[in-house]
């Protein structure tokens, strides 16, 4: 057992107790001593805790050692951000975004605040954020949202006429085989994806590949809209 002057101690700022009951404690410690010691550790000699080659020294504390580590995190977190942010504005996504941002401006809807319907300033807040690689929208917000202030999805999306991008059907039919985007009859706003073959339309990614779809067609569209998509899709994974 080491005796250690008292003077020589510390205040370890981070480790605090109520001082409530200290005279009972003080009177139990007079009658069966001290039941668990007090624990200390040595203070590294020559540290100063904020030494600015602490990197490469060999005497550096905890807290030292800490402040070091979180400054290593935040350098690589900055640096991740820095890449995810790269990878979306080089995406289709961010030129659609800018498209987007541009045609509600139309609109004279410049944030998420100006929207009508409160359900889109938090589902088209990503429009405006900062780092809009956290919160993708599906397809089904965009229609809606596109609706509400009476825009073409696609034209909105792409910055292009809405007739450069929609072929009506039938005067325009797609390629055989193709898999493309069709606008429904029936329903406005209502959209899905189907293959093109022989006249008829059949169900994408299903294992009979001859499940024809029961359904009227006002119009259609091919990529590259579809690189958009299949962005979104693996976003949301």
């Amino acid at each position: 057992m080491e005796q250690i002057p008292l003077a020589e101690i510390e205040e370890n700022e981070n480790n605090s107790y109520a001082q409530t009951g200290i005279d009972e404690l003080a009177e139990s410690i007079k009658v069966i001593g001290l039941q668990q010691p007090l624990v200390v550790r040595r203070k590294t000699e020559g540290c100063c805790h904020e030494c600015s080659l602490a990197a490469n020294c060999d005497r550096v504390c905890g807290k030292v050692k800490q402040r070091i580590e979180r400054e290593k995190n935040k350098v690589k977190d900055n640096e991740e951000r820095e890449r995810r942010l790269a990878e979306f504005n080089a995406s289709p996504l961010a030129e659609a975004r800018r498209n987007i941002r541009f045609a509600l401006a139309c609109k004279d809807i410049r944030c998420a605040d100006d929207f009508e319907d409160k359900r889109f300033r938090w589902n088209m807040s990503w429009l405006w954020a900062s780092q809009p690689f956290g919160c993708v929208p599906d397809l089904a917000e965009l229609f809606e949202m596109a609706a509400s202030v009476g825009i073409d999805p696609f034209e909105m999306i792409a910055d292009h006429p809405a007739c450069s991008i929609w072929h009506k059907y039938t005067e325009e039919r797609p390629p055989e085989g193709a898999r493309v985007l069709c606008n429904l009859c029936g329903c406005a706003g209502r959209y899905g994806e189907y293959i093109y073959k022989g006249g008829k339309w059949y169900f994408p990614d299903l294992d009979d590949e001859e499940c024809e779809a029961n359904i009227l067609v006002s119009a259609w569209t091919e990529v590259p809209w579809w690189k958009l998509r299949h962005w979104l899709r693996h976003c949301a994974k």
